[in-house]
């Protein structure tokens, strides 16, 4: 099943410890969506269980492929130019610009990336607010940024980065003195609880490793 431009594309596979649940509950559980609307796309035909038209009440057998082309809750795709570095059939490398925000909290006729990659074809996994993000960029900053078109891709690229095998390097203005020419830091990244779009060094933050090196000094 293509998606549609716009739509995005969620497959997923039963487990064994999944075995006999309900198709709509399956869905919504899995799409982070109302069981009712689970059973409104099933009814409109966007739901396909093993190959065929899903049915809400079919009791799920392990190994069983699922798969979905929707819209997804709250996104509306608006086209927008991005620079695309590189594409396929299973993620997307954009070079994202400057003051583009990576998705939105909610509801929005802003564009951001997720709105305008929606705008070209599907992405797949992950909440369905921020369908195929697998890492961000803060919007003042530029820079490459991979998402996933299929749920595949998604987990690999997800435990990728869980287990550092992704090397990213960023290149930034610092104001102040750096007292040395390269070092590390280490510690826990997390938001500054009086201004939530700062991040720093947090107590219950995500635990990080940044090496730098002094490129010049004005």
């Amino acid at each position: 099943m293509g998606p549609a431009q716009g739509m995005r594309l969620d497959r997923f596979f039963v487990a064994e410890e999944e075995a006999g649940e309900r198709t709509d509950r399956f869905l919504a559980r899995k799409l982070g969506i109302s069981r009712s609307l689970a059973q409104r796309l099933i009814r409109e035909g966007a739901a396909v269980v093993g190959g065929s038209p899903a049915e809400p009440a079919r009791r799920l057998r392990p190994g069983e492929e699922v798969v979905v082309s929707w819209a997804g809750p709250g996104i509306k795709p608006i086209p927008f130019p991005l620079p695309i570095i590189y594409e396929d059939e299973a993620i997307v490398v954009v070079n994202k610009p400057r003051g583009l925000p990576v998705h939105s909290a909610g509801p929005s006729s802003r564009p951001t990336v997720v709105s305008a990659l929606l705008a070209r074809g599907p992405l797949a996994g992950g909440p369905a607010d921020r369908p195929g993000v697998v890492h961000r960029l803060d919007a003042p900053v530029s820079g490459a940024l991979v998402l996933a078109r299929t749920e595949e891709a998604h987990r690999s690229l997800v435990q990728q980065f869980k287990e550092r095998k992704v090397l990213k390097e960023y290149l930034a203005v610092v104001e102040g003195e750096v007292e040395v020419e390269e070092g590390t830091i280490k510690g826990r990244i997390g938001r500054d609880p009086h201004e939530p779009w700062r991040m720093g060094l947090r107590d219950l933050g995500k635990e990080a490793v940044t090496e730098f090196v002094v490129l010049a000094r004005r």
